[in-house]
């Protein structure tokens, strides 16, 4: 079994979509958990109240511990409240997930500064600063938690990272530069004790729904297919959110110790690792699994 409990989990942006399953999946497996939202609509503007209330409360009424934080991780202070209260309600953290982000795909012709701007605080600066928090705040405390627990991180990216799209340049941009902070930091932090790992998933999200429409509307006449030049780019079968946890959570656990720097591409079942641009090392899964799956499936993977 692949144990979790009495760790201390924080996830950025963990209101809806893959963040949310990621929080409801470590706190099936006994995790405690923060649940970091800001709360805001698609265009960028706040919301009434932050969906990040509703599954600390799912969280609860199943019998688990959770927080909700609201605090925005795209700026230093914002990332150092999200420490301090997941220290005052838990007295420690053993896994950072930073999953927050956002996505303005335009004609690069027409991309605005501040479009660009807005990309790179969140999917940049909201992944960095976290983690530069969080290992300063470990590396006082040596190189395992005080509940014995080692140390992880797992960064989001995105294939379009690697398999650069049309109308995708400035969330690529960013997302390749979270891929080389996740090896950067692995290769920096390994000697604290401090694994950072990777995931570039694809799932049926809001954010992505939210992208097609935009992409709908700059395509027109030509639709999405014309743009990609791949009817693949509309006609693909359901990629549910909840796939992409159960690796998540193996890269939180004890059983993946051995593996730092890495990436993996994962979605509806199927995990790659990445070796730079290629994935490596494909392997299929249910749609539907667990992490122990994942752990079966990846025992003995030879990492980067």
């Amino acid at each position: 079994m692949i144990h979790l409990q009495g760790q201390v989990v924080v996830i950025t942006g963990a209101g809806r979509g893959i963040g949310r399953s990621h929080a409801l999946a470590f706190a099936t497996r006994g995790a405690r958990v923060v649940v970091n939202d800001l709360g805001v609509s698609y265009d960028g503007a706040r919301e009434t109240l932050s969906p990040a209330d509703s599954v600390v409360e799912e969280i609860r009424r199943a019998g688990g511990e959770a927080i909700a934080d609201y605090n925005d991780i795209s700026n230093w202070d914002g990332a150092q409240a999200l420490l301090d209260g997941a220290l005052r309600a838990f007295n420690r953290v053993d896994t950072l997930v930073n999953n927050a982000a956002i996505i303005r795909p335009a004609p690069l012709t027409d991309t605005t500064a501040r479009d660009l701007d807005d990309v790179v605080r969140v999917n940049v600066k909201g992944t960095f600063a976290p983690l530069q928090v969080f290992a300063a705040h470990w590396k006082t405390e040596g190189t395992r938690s005080p509940g014995g627990h080692s140390r992880s991180v797992i960064c989001t990216t995105s294939r379009v990272g690697f398999r650069p799209a049309p109308y995708y340049v400035v969330y690529g941009l960013t997302k390749s530069a979270v891929a080389y902070l996740v090896e950067g930091a692995a290769a920096e932090l390994a000697g604290l004790g401090i694994r950072v790992n990777g995931i570039a998933p694809r799932a049926d999200t809001r954010m992505m729904g939210d992208a097609t429409r935009r992409l709908n509307e700059i395509a027109g006449s030509v639709g999405i297919a014309g743009v990609f030049g791949d009817s693949s780019a509309t006609e693909r079968p359901a990629e549910p959110v909840e796939s992409i946890s159960p690796l998540v959570l193996w890269l939180a656990s004890a059983a993946s110790r051995a593996v730092t720097g890495a990436i993996f591409s994962v979605m509806a079942g199927r995990i790659a690792l990445l070796d730079g641009r290629h994935e490596r090392s494909v392997f299929t899964l249910p749609v539907t699994h667990t992490p122990e799956d994942v752990d079966h499936a990846l025992s003995g993977l030879e990492a980067p």
